[in-house]
Parts: C-alpha cells; sequence; structure tokens
C-alpha cells in the first residue's frame, strides 16, 4: 500500500446547518485514507483548501456533470501533494460504481482518480468499482454551480504497479 504524508484537522462541523445558511465556500472531506483519519473543512472563502467545483451542462443533451479535486494533504505548501480528482456524468443523487479513472475519446462517464508526484505516478479503480454515494444536489438561488454532499469508499491502483494502492473507507464529502 502507498503511504502518504497525511494530517488530521478538526474543525466544527454543524450537521444542522439549513440550506439559506450553507456557505459558499462549502467543502470537506472526512474519512480513512491508507488507515489514517483525515479531515480537511474549508473554513472561510479565503484560501480554501478544497476549491469550488466545476459544474457543466449541455441542454441540447440535457447531460450535465461536475469536477472536482480533493488534496489528500491539509498543508498544501508542498507541490506535490496527491490529488483525489472526482468527475460524476451524469450529474445525479444516488450511487455511483465508477470503473474509469480516465476516459478516452469520446467517452461521458463518471471518473475517479489519485495523482501524485505532479501526476508522475496515477491510481485508478482496476480491480473494483470505487463507490460514490450522492445524497444531496441542491443549488441557492443566483448560483448556477450545485451544493453537493455525499459518501465514498473504495481502492485506487498504481496504474504501474498494481501492489501499490490507495484505500479510502467511511469518506463523507461536500463541495460547492
Amino acid at each position: 500500500m502507498s503511504v502518504f504524508s497525511l494530517s488530521f484537522v478538526s474543525c466544527d462541523k454543524d450537521e444542522d446547518v439549513s440550506f439559506e445558511e450553507t456557505p459558499y465556500y462549502l467543502g470537506y472531506f472526512e474519512g480513512i485514507v491508507d488507515d489514517q483519519d483525515m479531515s480537511i473543512i474549508n473554513q472561510s472563502g479565503y484560501g480554501c483548501v478544497i476549491d469550488h467545483g466545476n459544474f457543466w451542462e449541455e441542454t441540447s443533451t440535457n447531460m450535465s456533470g461536475f469536477h472536482w479535486e480533493i488534496p489528500l494533504k491539509v498543508n498544501i505548501s508542498d507541490y506535490s501533494y496527491p490529488l483525489l480528482k472526482i468527475s460524476l456524468i451524469p450529474l445525479r443523487e444516488g450511487e455511483y460504481m465508477i470503473d474509469k479513472g480516465k476516459l478516452l475519446n469520446e467517452e461521458v462517464e463518471s471518473t475517479v482518480r489519485i495523482t501524485k508526484d505532479d501526476a508522475k505516478i496515477v491510481y485508478h479503480p482496476l480491480k473494483s468499482s470505487f463507490k460514490i454515494q450522492v445524497d444531496s444536489i441542491r443549488f441557492h438561488e443566483g448560483s448556477g454551480t450545485p451544493y453537493i454532499e455525499g459518501k465514498m469508499e473504495g481502492i485506487l491502483y498504481n496504474i504501474d504497479n498494481l501492489k501499490d494502492s490507495v484505500v479510502i473507507k467511511d469518506a463523507i464529502f461536500g463541495i460547492h
């Protein structure tokens, strides 16, 4: 298994925040990565650790998608920190069983992968599907970017060395 230098940051996150009070800088990831607890939460709109996602919608096909990245290290001053990259296509509530880390040619489907060391090492869901459960998708008035919350778990394998993997368990996430 790959060993990442992970930090644990604990922050208060009010679970009962109403929809109107959800901050525009929503971004959190909490779970177990390679047997280590990890908690990353944006504290304010300034200096977000988890940047807002990229939402797109094609009206002619009624297709939409959402892409975002989660740094798997709280101290992101180190340039080569690992990034968990997620694309959900089509964007919907429910369960995704993701089998790809990268799309080829004209494919349109969900992907998940980790890149580290400036993308020299890449992890994909090669042996089993990576599960993402989207529990809610909400839009604030005046915002074209959704607030998305859910859970995820799975194993991503080094595409060049299947003995090297990253295990993500019991993870919850939120992004805007």
